[in-house]
């Protein structure tokens, strides 16, 4: 696995056109850690395709706890990108409601609010700032915090 790792980041590197096509590969391997490596490479990737595997990683909803894991390295990956077709996705599960058949959620909101400072467009502060004003006391808190943390920073 770590040869396959530096191999896969080699080519992202160099931004091979194989890059893509092993990326997409080893995003879809069944074994968790495998997949969870190459999602976190996808961040150094410009590719649309990666982009559209990603938020389709975040679309769909299994209980296992390892798709947990995978679905918060894609919203890291999608961060790295800062590709703004992200928000609406992003948007969608922020506005999503706990409930038994979605563990993890407010796990994943929480470090989808904690990336938002990450992409270059008006449309992430915007997101912020609603999500400041949630009846969602932990999401609510989490966007406030992190409005005042960018405000801090200049951003």
């Amino acid at each position: 696995p770590k040869v396959r790792h530096n191999v896969l980041e080699t080519h992202l590197h160099f931004n091979s056109p194989e890059s893509v096509r092993l990326l997409l590969r080893e995003m879809k391997n069944s074994d968790p850690d495998t997949r969870i490596n190459a999602i976190q490479l996808a961040g150094k990737s410009t590719s649309l395709e990666i982009v559209s595997h990603l938020l389709s990683l975040l679309q769909r909803w299994r209980i296992a706890p390892s798709h947990l894991a995978v679905r918060k390295a894609a919203v890291g990956a999608l961060a790295d990108m800062g590709n703004s077709t992200a928000i609406p996705v992003l948007e969608a599960i922020l506005s999503k409601r706990k409930t038994l058949f979605r563990p993890g959620l407010v796990q994943l909101q929480v470090d989808i609010i904690t990336t938002l400072d990450r992409y270059p467009c008006h449309s992430a502060r915007l997101l912020l700032e609603k999500t400041a004003r949630s009846r969602n006391a932990v999401l609510a808190q989490a966007a406030s915090e992190k409005l005042r943390s960018m405000e801090g920073s200049g951003a």
